[in-house]
Parts: C-alpha cells; structure tokens; sequence
C-alpha cells in the first residue's frame, strides 16, 4: 500500500521521466531551473461521481485558469 503523497511523487516523477526522455525538446527552454512539476499536490475523494462530470469540471471549469499555447499539448496526447 502506498500512500496517498508517496503515490503523487511516483506519478510526478516518473511522467517527468518520461517526458524528458521523449519530448525535451518542446519544453526545456520553457523550465524553472531544473524543476517539471511544482512542489505540493492535491487529492480529493470524488464519491459518486462520474467519469464524464469529472471530465466537463476540468475541460469547462477549470480553463480559466489556463494559458494554452498553440505548441502546448496535453497529457492524453500522448
């Protein structure tokens, strides 16, 4: 059993691997020093509630907080 901070740094680390490994070239120059991911996480139980209502919150509530580039790419891109 792992826990819920040790489960988000595997995932962290391991995507950031990965895209090192297969797309360095799309965002070194758009790093922080060093760092893929920010520090801290997040994690909520979502109970009930499916798939798709999960999917529209992200897709439709949560784009304002987004800065899409036309070169950015998301992560079921790939």
């Amino acid at each position: 059993y792992l826990g819920e901070i040790e489960l988000v740094r595997q995932i962290k680390g391991f995507s950031s691997y990965m895209m090192r490994k297969g797309h360095w070239d799309m965002f070194r120059h758009k790093l922080w020093g060093k760092k893929f991911w920010s520090e801290g996480h997040f994690y909520r139980s979502v109970g009930m509630v499916t798939k798709d209502t999960m999917k529209h919150y992200i897709e439709e509530c949560q784009e304002k907080h987004w800065n899409k580039t036309r070169e950015q790419k998301s992560l079921m891109g790939f």
